[in-house]
């Protein structure tokens, strides 16, 4: 029997279709969390994947969740080449990666890309440390409507 899981899934969005303006200072990354930058999976606005949230995300950076830039690939890389002239975690390193302006993305740019819709918002009282720790590890909205559709059709 042949299988009946989609094989071509279109083109697939660049994180700039889920990137929001304007966003709080709150989401930048912090001096302790910056020392660790060379474990970083920095994402750019033409990326088409991002790693896993975990409801770590933003506590720690090694395996939690990519951060986000909206400098250029090549803006990233000269920061980092001079950043790592530096003693990794050193005041000098941290200086020169505070120039990327590097960000935890949003609780709703990453329920975004876990395909909730839009209008999707947790109740107010819902705190930003509750956010993540909801979304992290949580379920992918379209994997498990296809998985519907195969288990129902």
């Amino acid at each position: 029997m042949m299988s009946m899981i989609p094989v071509d899934y279109g083109i697939p969005n660049t994180l700039e279709s889920i990137i929001e303006k304007d966003v709080s200072d709150k989401y930048l990354i912090n001096e302790k969390l910056l020392r660790h930058g060379n474990i970083m999976d920095i994402c750019f606005k033409d990326s088409i994947r991002s790693c896993c949230f975990t409801k770590a995300y933003t506590h720690y950076i090694e395996g939690t969740g990519s951060v986000f830039t909206a400098a250029t690939p090549e803006t990233v890389k000269m920061c980092f080449e001079k950043a790592n002239s530096f003693d990794v975690g050193s005041e000098k390193y941290v200086e020169s990666l505070k120039k990327l302006n590097l960000r935890f993305f949003t609780p709703k740019e990453v329920s975004l890309l876990m395909s909730f819709p839009i209008y999707y918002k947790f109740p107010e009282t819902v705190t930003l440390k509750q956010s993540y720790r909801l979304l992290g590890n949580s379920i992918n909205v379209k994997v498990v409507s296809e998985l519907l559709k195969l288990l129902f059709n």
